[in-house]
């Protein structure tokens, strides 16, 4: 039986907002299968914020550039994990897609 994944296909540009996301317990618990494997397919991380619902991009400037800044449309597939953007979970996500991924997209500072 093949595990369940979190990444869901998304059309860019999109609203922001109303995002189904995983919870980061979930993630990093197996639940989904080995974390490295999810986080690797995934070309855009975002950390949703439990509370608020702010969405903070973690991973995938890069293959948002396009979109953003010449209007091109793209079907990217989205890890989105919620968490408490106040606690070090935030962290714990980027040091995991840095791991895997070999950077992460996250400001020095976070508001």
């Amino acid at each position: 039986m093949p595990v369940r994944t979190p990444l869901r296909r998304l059309h860019f540009p999109r609203p922001v907002g109303g995002l189904d996301a995983v919870p980061f317990y979930a993630l990093m618990d197996w639940g989904f299968g080995d974390p490295d494997a999810v986080v690797g397919r995934a070309q855009v991380v975002l950390a949703v914020d439990v509370m608020s619902r702010r969405e903070l991009l973690v991973y995938g400037q890069a293959a948002l550039f396009p979109v953003e800044f010449a209007g091109q449309p793209a079907d990217l597939a989205v890890l989105a994990v919620e968490l408490d953007h106040d606690t070090s979970e935030v962290d714990t996500l980027a040091a995991l897609v840095e791991l895997v991924k070999g950077d992460h997209d996250l400001p020095w500072e976070i508001d």
